[in-house]
């Protein structure tokens, strides 16, 4: 059993949440792996413990553990852990909302205290038409009454879809995950995009997979002026920072992934900083600590 830092960073006068890290277990019986979109089955561990010893410089306090793509749609492991962590932390499973049954499987998800939002992944070069289709529409209609969020995986081309979504269901609340992958090879063309979505209130933007994004090396130069467009365009209150653990850890230790945030935002205020590396995740995923509110 293992359990996450409570204790502040010293790097923040508020609690360092972590919105996105993922973890598998290297018990491939009790949880055998099934990628899809051509994933390969990982090698390497990543397990709940190895996070912890990872994130201990950063006393990270608190976690959104995003379901890992290598394990398709069995969501086994995902709460396994998630309920390993005792109240900190929260989970984001993956839904298929252009399978017939997606709003029961939507409505189960939300039935487990557990879930704070749902996942939606649409990758590759083909536009993602199918997130307009029927069954998709209903899964959006069903999740703003449920008050659940959903978090995209997608990318930066297939903005506009999320842009028409979001105007057909004002009430949804969306999360575009490491900025829609927008590298600088496609900022010039999709970043305004990302800064569109800004108009409407209930879209949120996380800060993460920075690493990865960028064509560069530490501390990644490349994806600041991004990061700066999109904090002066949705203010901190609808940023937050994930770390994209394990994958970060083949370039950065973990307590740097959230320098490149810092560099980027040289005006910002210790205030700022506290709702990108806590307090948005805190209200958006309804975490079980004391909200930090912006005032």
């Amino acid at each position: 059993m293992c359990a996450l830092n409570s204790t502040p960073t010293k790097q923040h006068s508020s609690r360092l949440v972590d919105a996105h890290i993922h973890v598998w277990s290297t018990d491939p019986f009790k949880y055998p792996f099934g990628p899809h979109d051509g994933m390969s089955s990982p090698v390497k561990g990543a397990t709940v413990e190895e996070f912890s010893a990872a994130s201990s410089a950063a006393e990270t306090s608190e976690v959104i553990l995003i379901q890992p793509r290598v394990y398709g749609y069995d969501h086994g492991y995902l709460y396994d852990a998630g309920r390993s962590l005792k109240g900190n932390a929260r989970v984001v499973p993956t839904l298929n909302v252009v399978r017939s049954r997606a709003t029961e499987d939507l409505r189960r998800f939300a039935s487990d205290p557990l879930t704070a939002a749902f996942r939606v992944i649409a990758l590759g070069d083909a536009d993602a038409d199918w997130l307009s289709w029927a069954t998709a529409q209903q899964t959006w209609e069903a999740a703003s009454q449920l008050s659940l969020p959903v978090a995209f995986l997608i990318e930066a081309h297939n903005l506009p879809q999320v842009k028409n979504i979001v105007a057909d269901h004002p009430d949804l609340t969306v999360v575009i995950d490491h900025m829609a992958r927008c590298s600088p090879g496609l900022q010039r063309d999709f970043a305004p995009h990302l800064y569109d979505l800004a108009e409407h209130p209930n879209v949120y933007i996380k800060l993460s997979a920075v690493d990865r994004l960028s064509e560069g090396e530490f501390p990644f130069k490349d994806m600041w002026s991004l990061i700066a467009g999109l904090y002066r365009e949705y203010g901190p209150s609808r940023l937050l920072w994930g770390s994209d653990w394990p994958y970060l850890r083949q370039s950065v230790a973990y307590e740097q992934s959230f320098v490149p945030i810092r560099e980027a935002l040289p005006a910002a205020s210790e205030r700022d900083f506290d709702m990108i590396f806590a307090g948005t995740a805190t209200s958006l995923f309804r975490l079980y600590s004391a909200e930090l509110k912006e005032k």
